[in-house]
């Protein structure tokens, strides 16, 4: 055998190798990052609990509980906050969008008509209703 194609053999068992533990790496990384985020949702309930007009905390906590995916403690951060806060229009918009895919009857949907009540009820939504009246019989 020359040279040559004992240098070719090599390449090819170089191409044969096993599967590389980057699968595994990432893997890792995600537990790590889900832990991460699932201490900070932890904290973060704490600092709620301790102090209900933290308005930072209700904020980060419902970006928290999106990344986690964690739908029913994401409902019950919105709501809390809701109940303390007017939202802006980005978190009803997000909390809609969220909650419209999730439709799969017609329970769902009298629940999501609902929560569009309740965000055209938010103080922000009734300026915006407001002006857009006004709006409106001006033409």
């Amino acid at each position: 055998m020359s040279v040559e194609d004992e240098n070719s053999m090599d390449i090819d068992k170089g191409l044969e190798t096993p599967p590389s533990d980057d699968d595994s790496d990432a893997s890792s990384m995600d537990d790590i990052n889900l832990d991460e985020l699932t201490r900070t949702a932890a904290q973060l309930e704490k600092k709620i609990a301790d102090d209900v007009f933290s308005y930072a905390s209700h904020v980060e906590l419902i970006r928290v509980y999106s990344q986690l995916g964690e739908l029913e403690q994401l409902r019950q951060a919105r709501t809390r906050m809701q109940q303390h806060f007017p939202l802006t229009s980005e978190l009803w918009m997000s909390w809609l969008r969220d909650e419209i895919k999730l439709i799969s009857s017609s329970e769902d949907r009298n629940k999501v008509i609902e929560l569009f009540e309740k965000a055209v009820q938010d103080y922000l939504c009734k300026f915006i209703v407001h002006h857009i009246s006004i709006c409106a019989s001006n033409f």
